[in-house]
């Protein structure tokens, strides 16, 4: 289950654009960055990995995305979080 690439129905697409589609939305009317993106991005993946939309590896990829673009941002800060 944890590698499971089999996508057979629409449910993918319908979860890719329900999460991109929120975390565009949320942004916009949040603090409009990057990161700020990502979060929201990460938590409606969850949602529809909960749901059943999309697979596991997907919240772990967005994970991973998202701690690395907040190291990145707080490298170019000069070390302050």
């Amino acid at each position: 289950m944890f590698f499971q690439f089999e996508i057979t129905g629409f449910e993918w697409i319908i979860g890719i654009g329900l999460t991109f589609g929120l975390a565009l939305i949320f942004t916009q009317l949040t603090f409009k960055s990057f990161s700020c993106f990502l979060v929201w991005l990460t938590i409606f993946d969850s949602f529809a990995v909960w749901g059943g939309l999309l697979p596991l590896w997907t919240v772990i990829l967005c994970l991973v995305l998202l701690v690395i673009v907040i190291y990145i941002e707080s490298q170019n800060k000069g070390g302050t979080i």
